[in-house]
């Protein structure tokens, strides 16, 4: 279990947290409940499931064509497959 923060310098102490009621992704304090991911492997991708709700989607879901995440309720999207990239 992780709780994923971007590397931004005035993230301060905002980790990527679920909005399953409108299944979106906001980022929220580290102490929210919503803020709890589990990373697993998938053929060769890793899976995010948020761990912080009980019942709706919890697979995060990458959308480049708006530049958004959302929640999905399994991993039959491509978005919800991600893979590690070596930064530039």
């Amino acid at each position: 279990m992780r709780s994923l923060q971007p590397r931004a310098n005035d993230a301060g102490d905002k980790c990527l947290a679920d909005d399953y009621q409108a299944g979106t992704v906001t980022l929220g304090n580290r102490e929210d409940p919503g803020t709890r991911w589990l990373g697993s492997v998938l053929g060769d991708s890793l899976v995010f499931t948020c761990l912080g709700v009980s019942h709706g989607p919890r697979m995060l879901d990458g959308r480049p064509g708006p530049d958004s995440v959302q929640l999905r309720p399994h991993t039959d999207f491509l978005g919800t497959r991600w893979e590690t990239v070596t930064p530039f």
